[in-house]
């Protein structure tokens, strides 16, 4: 009887506070004045994707909602951890189709999705129809830029169009005309080079690219009418581990087909890494990029200091600095020095603390020259930085290696040309220079 008597009374307490939670959620008020809370994770599908849910006039994320139902979170989740639907950026899905001028439409282009700030939000291709599907757009202004392409013997050059906030269907991106430039990569002996880069660049005209497949195979657009300089850069991976030089082919205006762009044997440059006293360092990964390279080629010293880099051209000089990913030496600095790949004498790379040149630059009558524009240049010819001088006429210029800087300053005048002047030399240090311009600045 007693157990009978409780259980009424709890079956009573039951109903009493379910009555009470549902007269709460119905005294909250109208439903568009309270912003839907999302479910929780395991009620949600596992394959949609949860869209943001607008807040209504009434309702800011930071001010205090009305009183409403809290969520039933799921059994072992919470819902607690999980971010407000309206927290979520809107985004949406663009479409649209890459056609020539004449309406026919562009097959495999790279299309590319720029938001704020030139920042890339999205990435995909074009079908065989010129079709595209860009998702993950944010709903903001963007620009759809089409990269230059070559395929099946038809070519276009690259295009952009900008599109609107509320803008994401039918988007039509124009790619000009342009011929063909088809061929094969080879190195020296004739054995095929895989995984080159290949480079048209013309006047007027935004650089192509495109990569060799396994046989050596390649084709990519160029412009009509005018000519164009092709660059081949094989420096990722040669035949049976050896490197090829860059190679150059000129395209004659209208493209060409049977192209054989032959790549010499990569110069070999042979040097020395030291410190600051002339000492062997071991494990220094420098990288030694070449002019007109897309990537660059990378080697380590040795347990002697002794160190080898081959695949390298003698067409161009390179420019050498110490591996940003060698953790241990990222705060050392390589001091100038000018390689030219394929040179007798080894080359002595020094790795030496950064060093700090400090000076003041006033005119004839000694005022400071304020936000000037300040040229150092190392006297032997190698590093050069520039700077600008502070409200006192003051310049800092920091990572130098030590030794002795020429300094020039320019002046640019209201409607005149600008004038440059040498005003002296400094020495790395904590000492500061003080400089005179020649001449007396109006104020």
């Amino acid at each position: 009887m007693r157990r009978g008597a409780l259980l009424a009374l709890l079956a009573a307490t039951l109903l009493a506070g379910a009555a009470g939670f549902a007269l709460v959620a119905v005294g909250s008020g109208p439903a568009t004045d309270v912003a839907p809370q999302p479910p929780s994770r395991a009620a949600r599908p596992a394959t949609a994707t949860p869209s943001p849910v607008p807040l209504s006039p009434t309702t800011s994320p930071r001010a205090p909602r009305p009183r409403a139902a809290p969520p039933v979170p799921a059994a072992g989740n919470s819902s607690a951890s999980d971010p407000p639907a309206a927290a979520r950026p809107a985004t949406r899905t663009i479409s649209g189709r890459v056609r020539t001028a004449a309406g026919e439409p562009v097959a495999g282009a790279i299309v590319r999705v720029y938001g704020a700030r030139g920042i890339l939000v999205s990435a995909t291709r074009s079908g065989e129809d010129g079709a595209f599907v860009a998702p993950d757009v944010p709903a903001e202004k963007v620009v759809v830029r089409v990269e230059p392409t070559a395929r099946n013997g038809r070519a276009s050059l690259g295009a952009q169009v900008a599109v609107g906030e509320k803008d994401a269907d039918a988007v039509e991106v124009v790619a000009p005309g342009a011929a063909v430039a088809a061929g094969r990569v080879v190195g020296a002996d004739g054995s095929a080079v895989p995984d080159a880069d290949v480079w048209v660049y013309a006047k007027d005209a935004a650089p192509a690219w495109t990569r060799t497949d396994a046989a050596g195979r390649f084709e990519v657009a160029v412009p009509v009418g005018v000519a164009a300089s092709m660059v081949v850069d094989p420096t990722t991976r040669g035949v049976s581990g050896r490197r090829w030089a860059l190679g150059f082919h000129e395209v004659p205006p209208g493209g060409e087909s049977g192209v054989e762009v032959r790549c010499a044997e990569g110069k070999r440059l042979e040097g020395r890494v030291v410190d600051g006293a002339g000492k062997p360092l071991a494990n220094v990964r420098l990288r030694f990029t070449t002019h007109y390279s897309s990537r660059p080629t990378f080697a380590t010293s040795r347990d002697d200091g002794s160190i080898t880099c081959g695949g390298l051209t003698d067409v161009y000089p390179c420019d050498v600095a110490v591996d940003p990913d060698d953790k241990a030496r990222a705060a050392l600095i390589l001091a100038p020095v000018v390689v030219r790949p394929g040179a007798t004498e080894p080359v002595t790379f020094a790795l030496c603390e950064p060093a700090t040149a400090r000076g003041r630059v006033v005119d004839a009558t000694g005022a400071p020259l304020a936000n000037w524009k300040i040229t150092l240049t190392a006297t032997d010819g190698g590093m050069e930085r520039l700077v600008r001088t502070d409200a006192e006429g003051r310049f800092v210029a920091e990572r130098l290696a030590p030794g002795r800087y020429k300094v020039r300053v320019t002046w640019v005048p209201f409607r005149e040309p600008e004038r440059t002047h040498v005003v002296g030399e400094v020495e790395t240090g904590p000492a500061e220079a003080q400089l005179y311009f020649p001449e007396t600045i109006a104020r």
